[in-house]
């Protein structure tokens, strides 16, 4: 494939641009949501003459290796809306010369990559080839699930709720016995105090790196944050942070006051999302990430389905 070459993005205007236009559209690839992080990145168009065909961007960590912004998700390729008018056999040649001139590029420019792939890219073929041919490449291939609902098939939250399993049924009978007040509002030390209490029932320590993003969601993010939050005697017991693209709803992160962990509270939490989310019209709620037995089975008693997507890092050996 001729006239391909890979250009550099300062243009952040036109990166939004070509992003809410790519069938990978999603808000964590928009400038709004990394351009003021701590998190260093760089943005790239692979172009074929003077038109880009594929958006990348690229983070890198305090030694300069490629990384992720914690809670973040589909970081990796955005592919132009001209791919789905081509037929597949020219689609596939196009993707194949395309894969090459990226990850060849990450290699010489970053040592490596961290690309966290949207659900619509399904065929990974590309990068399995290229790991085959350079064979001193060490990489790494993680098949990562979500789920989701599909906000579309319902026609009102009535017919969403008949799939919930029964327990989060009488979970939602019993918090709302409870008077707890529903509020759109938290304050960063009050939800960095219940995560922090989550963790340590876990025996785990919240990284500075995660500590950083929350701050960084309140404070540089404020305008696209949401926010439901459950208040039990003026006290915050239960907090869900999200934010909305044109296509969905990502429900980065839900925390519960251990001392009422058997309330309903996170059921309540996630409910009052649901209903927000069908309220918005938003064709998706995605609970960004169900890849541990208890979390998933959470999820998936809302009716949320299982969607696999894929998570490819490397470096050189």
């Amino acid at each position: 494939m001729k006239n391909l070459t890979i250009k550099k993005c300062d243009d952040y205007d036109a990166w939004d641009e070509f992003i809410y236009q790519s069938p990978q559209h999603n808000f964590f690839s928009r400038s709004d949501f990394f351009r003021f992080s701590n998190v260093k990145h760089s943005l790239f168009f692979l172009m074929k003459n003077s038109e880009p065909l594929i958006g990348f961007p690229v983070f890198v960590d305090k030694k300069n290796t490629p990384t992720n912004i914690p809670f973040s998700y589909y970081q990796g390729l955005s592919l132009s809306s001209k791919f789905e008018q081509l037929k597949y056999y020219r689609k596939y040649s196009w993707l194949r010369y395309c894969y090459e001139n990226i990850l060849d590029f990450l290699f010489e420019r970053f040592g490596g990559f961290y690309l966290d792939l949207h659900p619509t890219i399904k065929d990974i073929r590309f990068l399995e080839w290229f790991f085959e041919n350079n064979k001193k490449v060490k990489f790494n291939n993680k098949v990562k699930y979500t789920a989701i609902i599909n906000i579309n098939e319902f026609n009102s939250i009535e017919k969403i709720r008949s799939n919930y399993r029964k327990d989060r049924v009488q979970d939602l009978k019993y918090a709302e016995s409870q008077n707890f007040k529903i509020v759109e509002e938290c304050k960063v030390n009050d939800f960095i105090k219940l995560f922090e209490e989550t963790y340590e029932k876990n025996n785990e320590k919240v990284s500075d790196d995660v500590l950083s993003t929350i701050e960084y969601f309140f404070k540089d993010l404020k305008n696209h944050l949401n926010i439901i939050s459950i208040k039990y005697k003026d006290r915050v017991i239960g907090s869900q942070l999200f934010f909305c693209d044109k296509y969905s709803a990502h429900a980065i992160a839900q925390v519960t006051d251990l001392n009422f962990m058997d309330k309903g509270v996170s059921s309540y939490l996630t409910d009052k999302l649901i209903k927000i989310i069908f309220k918005k019209k938003i064709k998706y709620l995605d609970f960004n990430g169900c890849n541990s037995p208890n979390r998933a089975d959470f999820k998936h008693s809302f009716g949320a389905e299982p969607v696999l997507f894929f998570r490819v890092t490397s470096v050189k050996v």
